[in-house]
């Protein structure tokens, strides 16, 4: 059974930015093979690593409703969108993504939610890690796409909104009854001078460990630069911070 991280919080904050240093710090360690998830419609964890989406699971749903196939007999719809499914599989050096992408046309993303989610509980077994990127926001969680987890990384950054986000998330997975093993605070950009005022937000929050990432140039400039992710020096604050915390999360 895979080791499975789940990343959540208010959009802006550094989710991504976050997941896919946690997925170089598990290929650089050699803890592989580690497969990446992007449940973002807005799909930017496999772009981080230079890694071309071509085929996404948007993409195979939206084909199987415009052009309603012929289902060999004996097979199920569902069995056959597995087959297909197959294909949005982008197999990389010690570490593959899959995409969600977005729904083709008009409606809510339910349905591109169920088979992301049952498709990754199939291939799980297959790695021994994977990483989340959630969608921004809360729907994810009452959606249940993410369930069994090891550890739950709630992403903010240092302001008193994007804290109270992680806190509504944090108990709405409560209230549902979704298994957490372990649950993580990420306080990205993390700026000193709120410290004090933003004390009794951070406590509220309720989880095991605190993790402060600061500012970092250095990430600011490879994604102007279209610079992958795998590239950074270990020396960079925020890959500093993040491998340090798994270092201890992981011991």
């Amino acid at each position: 059974m895979a080791f499975t991280i789940a990343v959540a919080g208010k959009g802006g904050t550094g989710k991504t930015t976050i997941a896919s240093l946690v997925v170089r710090y598990l290929v650089s360690r050699g803890m592989t093979p580690v497969l990446g998830v992007d449940a973002d419609p807005n799909s930017n964890l496999a772009e981080a690593f230079d890694t071309r989406v071509t085929r996404t699971i948007g993409d195979v749903l939206g084909d199987f409703v415009k052009k309603k196939p012929d289902i060999p007999p004996g097979m199920t719809k569902e069995s056959y969108l597995e087959v297909h499914l197959n294909s949005v599989v982008i197999e990389g050096k010690g570490m593959d993504f899959i995409v969600m992408g977005r729904k083709h046309g008009p409606g809510c993303y339910c349905y591109p939610n169920v088979l992301l989610k049952n498709f990754v509980d199939k291939l799980a077994s297959n790695y021994r890690y994977v990483v989340m990127d959630n969608e921004a926001g809360m729907e994810h969680v009452s959606r249940k796409n993410v369930e069994h987890i090891d550890l739950l990384l709630l992403v903010s950054d240092h302001t008193a909104r994007g804290l109270r986000a992680a806190l509504r998330i944090n108990t709405i997975l409560d209230e549902m009854g979704t298994p957490v093993k372990n649950k993580a605070l990420v306080i990205n950009r993390f700026d000193e001078t709120n410290e004090r005022a933003l004390r009794d937000d951070v406590r509220k929050i309720g989880v095991d460990s605190v993790f402060k990432a600061p500012f970092d140039e250095v990430l600011g400039r490879i994604d102007v630069d279209n610079t992958p992710v795998m590239s950074l020096e270990d020396g960079s604050p925020a890959v500093t911070v993040v491998n340090a915390m798994f270092d201890e999360l992981l011991k």
